[in-house]
């Protein structure tokens, strides 16, 4: 199951906007020659935010802070809007196989990041919650807003 998921992502995994548009960005600006260093950028910007966020989590002993889960629940639906727009697209250019694992890799991670959340907000400690919070930047380093590239 879980491979499976893992072999797709692998496979017909689109860049993330995280790191496409820093990318595009330098590129446009600096030159073709600088599009590296522009995705190394903004590879960057999610561990940076995951650790000023852990770091406030254990200072202030809160598992889960309000702008936690506003944040979370804003690019959850955001990321869900932005595959559902993809779709045709995708399927147009494309094929539906890939579409799928847009899908899944847009919709499944944050859904489960949810649940689990729900499920153990009464016992979710602060290192719990970091971990959760590791869960939740991964899924948007990696697959929130799925880079179409030419499909757009």
């Amino acid at each position: 199951g879980l491979a499976g998921v893992g072999l797709v992502s692998v496979v017909w995994a689109p860049y993330s906007f995280v790191t496409v548009l820093p990318a595009l960005f330098f590129g446009s600006v600096f030159g073709e020659g600088t599009l590296f260093l522009g995705a190394a950028v903004g590879s960057l910007v999610v561990p940076a935010l995951y650790a000023w966020s852990a770091r406030y989590i254990l200072k202030k002993r809160k598992p889960l802070p309000k702008i936690s889960i506003v944040s979370f629940v804003a690019l959850a639906l955001l990321s869900f809007t932005y595959a559902i727009y993809g779709w045709e697209k995708t399927i147009r250019y494309t094929f539906v196989t890939r579409a799928v694992a847009l899908v899944i890799q847009s919709v499944v991670p944050p859904t489960v990041i949810a649940v689990v959340a729900l499920v153990l907000r009464k016992r979710l400690t602060p290192e719990k919650s970091i971990k959760l919070h590791w869960a939740a930047f991964a899924w948007i380093a990696w697959s929130a807003f799925p880079w179409y590239g030419e499909l757009l």
